[in-house]
Parts: C-alpha cells; structure tokens; sequence
C-alpha cells in the first residue's frame, strides 16, 4: 500500500510541473559563442512563476550569467519577442579534455545573427546584463 501511495504522489508531483508555459522558439548556439569558464554553475533557481501581464509574452527561465569571477542569477522573466526573433538559451558544456565551455543565452534574428534582448513585458522584473 505503501509502494502504491509513494508512485502515486510521484505521479501527482510529475503532473504538476507538466504546465506548459508560453516560450520562445528556441534556436542553438553556434560554437564560437561559447567561453571557457573555470568552474560550473550552481543548479537553477526555484523561481515562482507570475501570470503574464501581456497577451503575446514568453516565458523565459532565470539563468546564471559569468561574470568574469564567479556566476550571478537572472531571474526569469516574461518577455515580449520580437517578430521571427528565436532564443538560445544558456548552456554550459564539456570538451573531450574536460574543459568547461559557457555561453549566455541571446536572442537571434531571422538570418540567425545575435540581436539586443526582447522587450520586457510591463511589470517584468529585468536585471541589468
């Protein structure tokens, strides 16, 4: 019985964060994009997510951002994309010799080219770069 509640709650759990939110196309790095840093990331940030202000916004995920000494968090935050603009999102990743390569995430144009940020929604909390 016991076995039964505990995959039960596991299931509810799942269901739960199973909401799909509004989000941006999302489009991959290029590789000269990536930086070398010298350690990892803490893990993502729990954030509680508002209602969007603004018919039209996206849902983008807080990340951390290298800051030439260490890693800041950026909350997550609704945006409003620019038309045909896709968003790579952070990543970070290892070599075959281990080493940690980093890059920020960024919006992109439709020829794939890096572009200034989406506009916040109104009411959006936006952290300096």
């Amino acid at each position: 019985m016991a076995a039964m509640r505990g995959a039960c709650l596991v299931l509810l759990a799942l269901s739960a964060c199973g909401g799909r939110l509004p989000h941006p196309v999302y489009s991959a790095h290029k590789t000269d994009e990536l930086f070398v840093v010298p350690y990892p990331p803490p893990p993502p940030r729990v954030e509680e997510i508002p209602e969007p202000e603004v018919e039209g916004s996206v849902w983008l995920d807080g990340e951390w951002r290298w800051r030439g000494r260490g890693w800041s968090w950026r909350k997550g935050r609704w945006v409003i994309p620019a038309k045909g603009n896709t968003w790579s999102p952070w990543t970070v990743t290892r070599d075959e010799a281990g080493t940690l390569w980093f890059a920020p995430g960024l919006w992109r144009n439709a020829a794939g080219a890096p572009v200034a940020a989406g506009s916040p929604a109104p009411g959006a909390d936006e952290d300096p770069p």
